[in-house]
Order: structure tokens, then sequence, then C-alpha cells
């Protein structure tokens, strides 16, 4: 399946939230959960893009996030909730909020995401690299981006324009093995 096809994830969609609402097992509701998950996957990279209908169709989610990331201790779940509140996508706009899921989910998503909010209310840049750091590591392509510009600009590290080529070239294969 293209996951740029809008068709397909809506069906998709259509039919895990039909599942939601008829799993009666708790192994089915855990199955239910794992195919939940991948579609978040698509679904917040699509948001994250500007994608109307993603948000629209995450916005429609947030019980069951709720729910995942409550009950399962799901980090996906988690993330996308800090998502939502980071946004404000189908729920008030909450900076400490996504704080809060984003540090539980402890995902590459949810260190970049971090790295990104305290670097944009200024915070301290050590905070930040630690975090960009983080995420480059676990193999996010943005974080790699944002922390080879701390090392461009000297932000929270010494000027080290060896260590920034290597973030370059970290975010450019993690993008390019998306």
């Amino acid at each position: 399946m293209c996951i740029r096809d809008s068709t397909n994830i809506q069906q998709i969609v259509m039919y895990l939230t039909e599942k939601m609402n008829l799993g009666r097992t708790l192994k089915a509701k855990q199955n239910v959960y794992k195919m939940v998950n991948r579609q978040l996957e698509i679904l917040t990279q699509r948001a994250e893009d500007g994608d109307m209908w993603a948000i629209s169709e995450i916005s429609k989610l947030i019980p069951e996030l709720q729910l995942l990331a409550q009950l399962q201790d799901d980090s996906d779940a988690m993330c996308a909730l800090g998502l939502c509140y980071d946004y404000g996508w189908g729920i008030t706009r909450d900076y400490c909020e996504a704080v809060k899921w984003y540090q539980k989910a402890k995902t590459s998503c949810a260190f970049c995401r971090l790295g990104c909010l305290y670097q944009d209310r200024g915070h301290s840049m050590n905070e930040i690299v630690k975090y960009y750091r983080k995420a480059s590591n676990a193999g996010h392509a943005y974080a790699s981006y944002r922390l080879a510009m701390c090392y461009v600009h000297g932000w929270g590290v010494s000027i080290n324009l060896d260590e920034a080529e290597r973030r370059l070239q970290m975010a450019s294969h993690y993008y390019k093995s998306l």
C-alpha cells in the first residue's frame, strides 16, 4: 500500500476504528493496537507535513490514543498525544501536556519534538542538544539536521564542522531510508 494514498489510509482508519469498537478480548484489542500504531506513524507524519485530512483523522482518534497511552503504556500513542497537544490537533493546545506526553513516550520523535519545543521557548541549548542527540542517535532525520545546525553555529556545543557534516550525512541517510 502506498502510504500517500489517502483512499487506502481512510479505509484502514475506518476499519481500525470499527475493530476498536468491536474488539471484545484483550488479545483482539492488542492486535488492533499494533495495527493502530502503524497507522498512527503514517498519520502523524502526514499531519506534521500539514495534511489537513490526516490532522482530522488523528483528532478523531484522541479517545483511542488516550486509552492506548494510559492502559497499554504505548509510546507511539503517547507521542501522538504530545503532537495533538503541541499543535492543537482536535484538542486545546497545551504546552505542558505536550511536554508531559513527549517525556513519557521516550521515542526519537518525542525527543526531537522536545528539543524543538524547548528551542522555540528559549530553554538552555545544552538541554536542547541533549534531546536532539538522543533522537539523532535513534535514527531521527530532522533531529540529526537540527543537531548539525547546533554544531555549525555553536549552539549548546562547540563549533565543530566535522561533526556537523557527520550529522547531516546521518540525516540524509535516515531520510533516504524512510
